[in-house]
């Protein structure tokens, strides 16, 4: 099990990290706020903040907008080619013809996600 952090308020993070830890969480998934929107440089600092913060013997995750590319526009001169949605459909549909999708018991939000998708994809 781990804990999940905002780094919304990247200047408290250290605290809220040691305080977690000493609730006995041994990996901490960290993200939003700044990371990734300023530079690698503060980025860095972040992660060593909290790495101070945690110890060396915990694992570390950092999340940042899933559907954010604005660094790789920026830093890898990226520009769309397809919508996400096609992008979506592409991988649905590479799944299905490998027999990769597979209905088991699953966390609901995954069924909320294919009826999002489902609907989107009537439009």
């Amino acid at each position: 099990m781990y804990a999940s952090v905002s780094m919304s308020n990247h200047a408290s993070l250290p605290d809220k990290l040691r305080e977690l830890r000493e609730q006995g969480f041994m990996a901490f998934k960290m993200g939003w706020g700044p990371f990734g929107r300023q530079s690698k440089t503060f980025d860095e600092s972040i992660v060593r903040a909290a790495r101070e913060a945690v110890g060396a013997d915990v694992l570390l995750m950092e999340y940042n907008n899933i559907f954010d590319n604005s660094a790789a526009r920026a830093d890898l001169n990226f520009r769309y080619r397809i919508s996400l949605l096609e992008g979506v459909g592409r991988i649905v549909a590479w799944l299905d013809e490998r027999d990769r999708i597979h209905d088991q018991d699953e966390p609901a939000v995954y069924d909320a996600i294919i009826k999002a998708w489902e609907r989107l994809v009537e439009r």
